[in-house]
């Protein structure tokens, strides 16, 4: 089915989806969901700008979309989507990007290792096994991206992430396809306000010309206190994964929500309640408590992740001498 209605001008947006033309602009199947504390908009001009499928659920303010909406299943938009909308215009646009100078460094934690890291400029930035990285506050170019797997994390407060290109401090070509972010497996992203930006800043930005993908995929989870802004860039989430931004907001070019994800977004912190992080002496994460879900994790004595127990359900790990999952 599709639903059709009048005009309307967006005045601002929690989530904005800023491609101009795209079919699925906005694609949420399954059963994902994607919740935003404010107004949810789509500039796409298709008549298949935003698809919906399965039980899938947006909930917002207001759902507006510059273009059409197609639903099959059961799935909703609440309150009903307005289609015609005026186009959102991009709410970080003025956001200046950042310029460090210096030599692109590799940047890797493996196996159970714990490190902490300064900033700076990155080439590569790779987290794996049930290693951790505590990143000290300020702000981190990377040109080649970012990879989360196993059980590894990423922490940091007062930090800006920026995927860059291999030609920083040169802006990435339009379209080009630069520094990606890719979270996998039970992998952890939680970065606490940005460095750079209005508010609570921007604690994960793309140049505004690179068009790689924002990716959060098997039972990772993702939180950002400041925005995630990606104006070329798709945010792609499957799995199970849950990606909370609070006090900021979500730009992107386009975004994927599938299988049983789900995306939160409220400027005003208040309008979620939080979530608590709980770490040992050696800064690794035991234990996860949301309104929605309560994790913990036990190690050996070697560091290495042994078990999980998400929502009453647990998960045991076996690794090889090399310390690979």
């Amino acid at each position: 089915t599709s639903e059709a209605g009048p005009g309307t001008a967006a005045q601002s947006c929690d989530l904005c989806l800023l491609n101009p033309s795209a079919s699925g602009a906005l694609t949420v199947s399954g059963a994902a969901t994607i919740s935003a504390a404010g107004i949810v908009t789509v500039d796409s001009s298709s008549t298949e700008a935003t698809e919906l499928s399965g039980s899938a659920k947006v909930t917002g303010t207001q759902v507006l979309v510059a273009g059409g909406v197609t639903k099959s299943g059961t799935a909703t938009t609440s309150p009903t989507a307005v289609t015609g909308a005026a186009i959102a215009s991009d709410p970080l646009a003025a956001v200046p990007a950042p310029a460090l100078s210096g030599t692109a460094t590799a940047l890797t934690v493996s196996g159970s290792k714990s490190q902490t890291a300064s900033p700076g400029i990155y080439s590569t930035i790779t987290v794996s096994g049930s290693g951790t990285l505590t990143l000290n506050p300020g702000t981190y170019v990377v040109t080649g991206g970012v990879t989360v797997s196993g059980s590894g994390s990423i922490t940091g407060s007062g930090v800006t992430l920026y995927l860059a290109c291999s030609s920083y401090p040169t802006p990435c070509a339009a379209g080009t396809h630069g520094a990606a972010l890719s979270l996998t497996g039970n992998g952890i992203v939680h970065l606490t306000g940005g460095a750079l930006g209005p508010g609570k800043g921007v604690a994960l930005f793309a140049d505004r010309g690179n068009a790689a993908a924002i990716t959060v995929s098997g039972s990772g989870a993702l939180t950002l206190t400041g925005s995630l802004y990606a104006a070329s860039g798709t945010l792609n989430l499957s799995g199970n994964t849950p990606v909370k931004v609070t006090d900021g907001v979500v730009v992107v070019d386009q975004a994927r929500v599938t299988g049983s994800a789900a995306l939160s977004v409220a400027v005003d912190s208040s309008a979620v309640a939080a979530d608590t992080y709980t770490y040992d002496a050696a800064q690794r994460l035991i234990g996860f408590q949301s309104p929605t879900a309560t994790a913990s994790y036990s190690y050996a004595g070697d560091g290495l992740r042994m078990a999980e127990t998400v929502d009453g359900v647990t998960s045991q790990f076996t690794w090889n001498q090399s310390g690979s999952l």
